[in-house]
């Protein structure tokens, strides 16, 4: 993301002297070092793997899960999926969800 889209999001129109070299010192920091967080040709980059962001694991999941299911093993396929709802549910900050993970399984 751009600097100017940080300082426009974080301060507005009047930022700080040295507001984003600020905080983009102290996101490495919270981050575990400098090489979390890329200064790119025109912003800050985060590194990140597929693996690290919630939505590709849960998708890798959720297919681990359908593909158990057509192998007619429900109960692996139960785990993959009950494992993928909870990444979701951690994600989102809490889960009100409630009943079987594979259809035609008891809850």
């Amino acid at each position: 993301m751009s600097a100017e889209f940080l300082i426009d999001c974080v301060w507005g129109e009047e930022p700080p002297a040295g507001a984003v070299n600020g905080l983009v010192s102290r996101l490495r920091r919270t981050l575990g070092g400098p090489e979390s967080v890329e200064l790119v040709a025109g912003g800050y980059r985060l590194p990140l793997r597929p693996e690290d962001v919630d939505t590709h694991r849960f998708e890798q999941l959720a297919g681990q899960a359908r593909r158990e299911l057509t192998a007619r093993r429900p109960r692996e396929a139960s785990c993959r999926a009950f494992t993928a709802r909870r990444l979701s549910c951690r994600s989102r900050g809490g889960c009100s969800w409630s009943g079987s993970y594979v259809s035609g399984r008891p809850s």
